[in-house]
C-alpha cells in the first residue's frame, strides 16, 4: 500500500519531535510529573499522577527509536516522582495535583510507567511501587470483578476500567503471581458480559447515562483487546474485534468519526474528539498487528490522517506540537484545552505506523 507522506522519516522526525519538546515542557512545568494540560484561558494544569504513568511508556519507546538517553532520563524522572507521590496504601493520588482521594483508574494507568522503568532498569525501587499499587487494587476489587469503590463517579462502574485490567495483567509479568492472572480473568469477563448486542460496552461514558467520547471508548476496547491478549482468551478476542469492526463500519458510513457516541452508535457529529482519534488509529493498529486484517491498517491510517493536521505548530513554547483536546478547540471533550494524554496518544500511534511502514518497505 502507498504509505501518507507524514510517514516519510524527516516529516515523522518533525512532527514526533515537536511534540515530545512539548511533552519535555509539561514536565518541567509539573515539576516532575507532567502538567495535565495547557488550557488557552487557564495555562499550565497541575501534574497529573495518572496520565504520567502511562507517558512514561511512550518516553521510552521514542528513546528506543531514536536511540536517544534524553527520554529515558525524562521517563525515570517521572517515574521516581512517581515513586515519592505513592500514598502509603499503595494508591496514588487521583485527578490533576497530589490532593485527591486515591482512584481506581488513576492508580491502575500508574502501572504501566513503573512496570516499563522496571523492565528497563531493574531497579526495585520500581517493582516495589508496582508491587504496593496492584495490592491496594485487589484489596479493593469485588467478587465479580468489578471495582465498586474510589471511582471517579461514586456507585459507577466505568467499562474504561477495562483499561485497569490490562495495566494489572501488564504488572504481573514481573510480579508473577498467579493469583493476580486469575483474578484479572474474572474482571475481564465482567466487562465482556457487558458487550450489548450491537458492540456498545455498556457504562463506557463517564458518566452513566451520557454519551460516550471516542476517548473512553477507545480505553475500554483498548484495555479489552490487550487483556484478551495476554491472557490468551480467544473468545473474549472476537468479541473485542466485533465491537472494533462496529466502528470501522461507522467510519466507512461517514468517511469521518463523531466525537461521543450514546449506546445506540447514534454519534453527535458537532465535533471531533481529536484525543480519541488518537487512540481509535491506534486500536485499530493494534488490531491489524494481531489479525493482519488490513482494513484495520488502512482505516487506523486514514483516521490518524487526520489527527496529524490537529497537530498546533505556532511558534510558541505552550503550544507548539500540542494536540487539542476537541476540533474545533472550542468542542466539549477537554474545552479550550491540550491534554498531556492526547500527545502521549498521538506519539503512540504515529510510531506505531511508522513502524508498520519501515517492516513493509
Amino acid at each position: 500500500m502507498q504509505y501518507p507522506n507524514f510517514l516519510t522519516t524527516p516529516v515523522f522526525d518533525l512532527h514526533t519531535k515537536r511534540t515530545l519538546e512539548w511533552l519535555e515542557l509539561s514536565i518541567q512545568k509539573g515539576g516532575g510529573g507532567s502538567a495535565a494540560d495547557f488550557h488557552l484561558l487557564k495555562g499550565w494544569g497541575f501534574p497529573y499522577p495518572e496520565t504520567t504513568g502511562y507517558i512514561i511508556e511512550t518516553l521510552f519507546d521514542y528513546a528506543d527509536y531514536y536511540n536517544d538517553i534524553k527520554w529515558k532520563n525524562l521517563a525515570l524522572k517521572c517515574a521516581n516522582w512517581l515513586c515519592d507521590v505513592q500514598r502509603a496504601d499503595g494508591a496514588f493520588p487521583g485527578g490533576p495535583g497530589l490532593s485527591g482521594a486515591p482512584l481506581v483508574f488513576d492508580t491502575g494507568q500508574i502501572l504501566f510507567g513503573l512496570t516499563r522503568s522496571f523492565l528497563a532498569t531493574s531497579e526495585i525501587k520500581y517493582q516495589n511501587a508496582a508491587y504496593r499499587a496492584v495490592e491496594w487494587l485487589l484489596k479493593n476489587i469485588e467478587p465479580d470483578g468489578s471495582w465498586q469503590r474510589h471511582a471517579y463517579v461514586p456507585g459507577y462502574v466505568p467499562a474504561y476500567y477495562a483499561r485497569v485490567v490490562w495495566a494489572v495483567l501488564y504488572a504481573n509479568t514481573i510480579l508473577q503471581n498467579k493469583h493476580v492472572t486469575d483474578l484479572m480473568h474474572q474482571a475481564l469477563l465482567y466487562h465482556i458480559n457487558k458487550i450489548l448486542s450491537n458492540f456498545f460496552v455498556e457504562n463506557q461514558s463517564f458518566e452513566p447515562k451520557k454519551m460516550a467520547y471516542t476517548h473512553t471508548i477507545a480505553y475500554t476496547l483498548r484495555g479489552i483487546l490487550e487483556s484478551t491478549q495476554i491472557l490468551q482468551d480467544e473468545s473474549s478476542r472476537q468479541k473485542a474485534l466485533s465491537c472494533i469492526d462496529q466502528i470501522v463500519s461507522l467510519w466507512q458510513q461517514h468517511g469521518r468519526l463523531a466525537g461521543r457516541y450514546d449506546a445506540h452508535w447514534v454519534g453527535d457529529y458537532s465535533f471531533r474528539c481529536a484525543t480519541g482519534e488518537a487512540q481509535i488509529s491506534l486500536l485499530l493498529g493494534r488490531a491489524y498487528h494481531i489479525t493482519k486484517n488490513q482494513t484495520y491498517l488502512n482505516i487506523g491510517l486514514q483516521i490518524f490522517t487526520q489527527v496529524v493536521a490537529c497537530q498546533w505548530v505556532l511558534p510558541v513554547a505552550a503550544l507548539r506540537g500540542a494536540i487539542p483536546g476537541s476540533v474545533p478547540l472550542w468542542g466539549p471533550y477537554q474545552r479550550l484545552g491540550f491534554p498531556n494524554w492526547a500527545a502521549k496518544f498521538y506519539l503512540d500511534a504515529y510510531l506505531l505506523f511508522k513502524k508498520c511502514a519501515e517492516e513493509r518497505a
